[in-house]
């Protein structure tokens, strides 16, 4: 009889689930799981904070478009995993979030780091499960990817408890693992399509508005034509950034509010009317605009904007069918007279930015850091925005251009993540260049995973618009309680770690120090010290940032 260990299982069916990376933080009782993924080819990538372990595992799905994968020890670090994991499942990111447990016949006992950490994930995640026998692993493991992946995606949570992974079983009396090749993709009825191109058709100011649902289900090739044959302006949620690229003649970002107040339909593909777009409702729609939704999820279909058309289908494969009955259907100066006013918008909104992006004031105008930024980084550059003001500079100035190559703290507003997020993104593709744009408060609740970053070898920039606080202050107003944090000299801690730290307090330094960090291939930190009393167009207290910041 030969005979097979609980952690031996969990690590061949995460190999055989296309599993390369995993994020994590080395203790009991996953010691020996870990030992069994090294064996098996997976990397593991040692954090430095739980947290961070599933905000990498986020960013790694973002980009890579597959499951990131993270693991945790009991007890509190579980407990500390429980934002990222909630923030994946809100902002419909597939992760596998795994954590180990105490032996089951010691549950209530008061052992170590005894917690009820199945009970703690089930809200955080979209679905939590517990691995109870050696034998179910092939089979659990299985259905936790294609829970992750299905429909609305989010995170799955698999709790293995220590007796589990240290028993061993005759390995013939296992569940084999049954990975799926392909997800589901299902199509858009014939009759809703045409219902769709009448409306737009018919429409004086169709909008067509793209989210992440593009990016999952590879469709930005089928959004693109459709834009290219129907001529309609586009515009794309802050994480889907770059499913059409910003320089696309369909794209005007910087005369948004216009064409949001102004559009008499709107196709809206892969996402969700949230408060990032607006609700699709009044006062940031027309009460009376047109909705047309294709989304895999039926539950978005009429939340709170009622549709006219609801397609809940695939991305890819409802564009790819709509391409084809669209095609020949629209003129091509059917919107000349709407192109031209958001145009217009978008020449005003770049001549009033010149003025701060060019600007030679000590401390740096933030506007000119974003600037500086936007000339040096190349097309297939990973752009991660983190922070409060900053997160609002970087949206009004820092383009994208391919999908998934855009990540924020989304509709969670999870500010603090961006060195994690970072790290995530270069796992996945670690030959495309990855450009952290954090603010210095945020910066400082993950800061220390520099140290991860250069450990193992995933380099990455930083640069952190260091306004000395939490938020940019006006100057005849008082703080906020402990608002102030001060110019800190953050780049030390790339230093302290083996990293290159810079700090920049003269504009005429940004253009030399922003291109050395880009070029080094080593993890960086660029201190940009900005002026402090500069707040970012939508910076308004709460209000502002749950109107226009994340958008």
């Amino acid at each position: 009889m030969t005979t097979i260990s609980g952690s031996q299982l969990v690590a061949r069916a995460l190999h055989d689930n296309g599993v390369d990376t995993i994020f994590h933080i080395a203790g009991a009782p996953n010691i020996s799981l870990t030992q069994e993924c090294e064996k098996v080819g997976i990397r593991l990538v040692g954090v430095r904070h739980e947290q961070a372990a599933a905000a990498a595992a986020q960013a790694y799905a973002r980009v890579s478009g597959r499951p990131g994968v993270c693991l945790a020890p009991a007890g509190p670090a579980i407990a500390n995993m429980v934002s990222a994991v909630s923030h994946a499942t809100h902002e419909q990111v597939p992760i596998i979030a795994l954590g180990g447990s105490g032996p089951r016949d010691q549950k209530g006992t008061g052992s170590f780091q005894e917690m009820d950490e199945l009970d703690l994930m089930i809200p955080a995640a979209k679905k939590a499960m517990q691995i109870h026998s050696p034998k179910r692993v092939g089979s659990h493991v299985c259905e936790a990817f294609r829970i992750c992946q299905s429909g609305a995606k989010g995170a799955v949570y698999i709790d293995l408890p220590a007796d589990m992974l240290y028993q061993e079983i005759d390995s013939e009396r296992c569940f084999g693992s049954s990975p799926s090749s392909e997800l589901a993709r299902p199509a858009a009825s014939a009759p809703d399509l045409e219902r769709a191109i009448d409306i737009l058709i018919q429409a004086e100011r169709p909008l067509v508005v793209g989210g992440s649902g593009v990016i999952w289900s590879k469709a930005s090739t089928e959004l693109r034509e459709f834009l290219d044959l129907s001529g309609i302006p586009f515009f794309p949620t802050p994480q889907s950034r770059g499913i059409v690229p910003d320089d696309h003649p369909s794209c005007f970002p910087a005369a948004r509010s216009l064409a949001f107040k102004s559009a008499d339909a709107v196709l809206v593909v892969g996402t969700r009317a949230n408060f990032i777009i607006g609700h699709f409702a009044p006062p940031r729609w027309d009460a009376d605009v047109r909705m047309i939704s294709i989304n895999i999820d039926p539950a978005q279909m009429g939340r709170n904007k009622a549709v006219e058309v609801g397609i809940a289908a695939d991305a890819r494969r409802a564009l790819a069918q709509l391409n084809e009955l669209a095609t020949g259907r629209f003129s091509p100066d059917r919107y000349e007279s709407w192109l031209q006013a958001l145009a217009a918008r978008q020449m005003q909104a770049e001549e009033r930015a010149s003025v701060s992006a060019n600007s030679d004031s000590i401390p740096i105008h933030p506007l000119r850091l974003m600037k500086e930024i936007r000339e040096l980084l190349p097309r297939n550059a990973i752009v991660v925005e983190d922070g409060h003001d900053t997160l609002g500079f970087c949206r009004h100035s820092i383009p994208s251009f391919e999908p998934g190559h855009r990540i924020n703290p989304g509709t969670l507003g999870n500010v603090g993540v961006g060195v994690p997020f970072g790290m995530g993104a270069k796992a996945a593709k670690p030959d495309a260049p990855v450009v952290v744009i954090s603010g210095d408060s945020a910066f400082g609740w993950n800061g220390m995973e520099i140290d991860t970053c250069v450990r193992e070898n995933l380099p990455i920039t930083v640069i952190i618009c260091n306004n000395a606080g939490i938020t940019a202050r006006s100057a005849d107003a008082s703080m906020m309680p402990s608002q102030d944090l001060g110019w800190s000299d953050h780049q030390r801690i790339a230093e302290a770690f083996g990293g290159v730290g810079t700090r920049v307090e003269w504009p005429d330094e940004l253009k030399p120090a922003l291109a050395e960090a880009l070029s080094s291939g080593q993890t960086t930190v660029v201190n940009v010290i900005v002026d402090k009393y500069v707040a970012s167009a939508t910076n308004t207290g709460f209000a502002g940032v749950m109107g226009e910041s994340y958008q």
